[in-house]
């Protein structure tokens, strides 16, 4: 009992992190989000280092570096859908709720995890409602739509060929933010976008907070099982709309807000009924 208790605090530590981790990238409009992204992982590095040489250096997993390679490639997809596509909403409907169908399915079928499908196929529906509730329109055009299902099925999935091979988070975080470094580092060779110091430093530090959050999301993965630690830490939306409407003013109207609200107490529902779905 003791041990799930820590694995859904961790959870909702890493539903904080994952919410608030790109809010220099809305601070600073202008900036870059591929130098964004170089600067955040450079941050999510260097704390993975200390992270590692704190614990104890433990040995190196080259599986690591590939998912972080696989990480770079959702992320690029999901700033690209959010540049090529329609409203910032519709996209994170589209990659949050393909993330947490696969990341549900793998758990399922893949990891067999011990769950109990009279709980967990209701709280993945409420899950999916609460975001299509968002946005109705979300799902419409999945072609002309298409890099933003392919963040939700990279971040849904990068994890796979990690937790099978190595069961432990210390020792797969620096591994994974290596690969993270070299990969956007190549994408940043070839664009060359201009980096400005202020914004490079809060991006950073958005590194740091994500490095701690995934440590929290994949030792609540550890704990609880990859079907529900994992979809939900993709509550992060809550936290991502509750900045965006403290800090930047978004969904100003009543019946936006309306919206919002419904779609919350659906996404929360669902994650409340999930936690209840693992069997001991």
């Amino acid at each position: 009992m003791e041990s799930s208790l820590t694995g859904f605090a961790l959870a909702l530590f890493a539903i904080f992190a994952f919410g608030t981790y790109m809010v220099p990238l809305k601070r600073f409009p202008t900036f870059s989000p591929w130098s964004f992204l170089l600067s955040m992982a450079w941050g999510a590095f260097v704390s993975s280092a200390i992270a590692a040489f704190v614990v104890g250096w433990q040995p190196f997993y080259w599986t690591g570096v590939f998912c972080g390679l696989a990480w770079v490639v959702g992320a690029g997809s999901i700033f690209s859908a959010v540049q090529k596509e329609d409203s910032m909403g519709a996209v994170t409907v589209r990659a949050m709720g393909t993330s947490i169908t696969v990341s549900f399915l793998l758990g399922a079928f893949y990891f067999r995890d011990n769950i109990d499908w009279f709980i967990a196929v209701p709280a993945a529906v409420l899950l999916l409602g609460g975001l299509i509730i968002l946005d109705p329109k979300a799902i419409r055009n999945p072609v002309a739509n298409w890099r933003s299902y392919l963040a939700g099925m990279v971040f849904g999935s990068y994890l796979a060929p990690w937790i099978p091979a190595v069961h432990g988070t210390t020792r797969f975080m620096l591994p994974l933010t290596i690969g993270i470094v070299i990969g956007s580092t190549l994408v940043y060779l070839l664009r060359r976008d201009a980096i400005h110091k202020v914004a490079a430093l809060e991006s950073a530090g958005a590194g740091i907070l994500w490095t701690f959050g995934s440590i929290a999301c994949y030792t609540s993965v550890d704990i609880l099982g990859f079907t529900v630690g994992y979809p939900l830490s993709q509550l992060n939306l809550l936290v991502a709309i509750a900045w965006g409407i403290a800090a930047f003013g978004e969904f100003p109207g009543k019946a936006e807000r309306k919206r919002v609200l419904v779609s919350a107490l659906g996404l929360i529902a669902g994650g409340a009924l999930l936690s209840f779905a693992k069997v001991a």
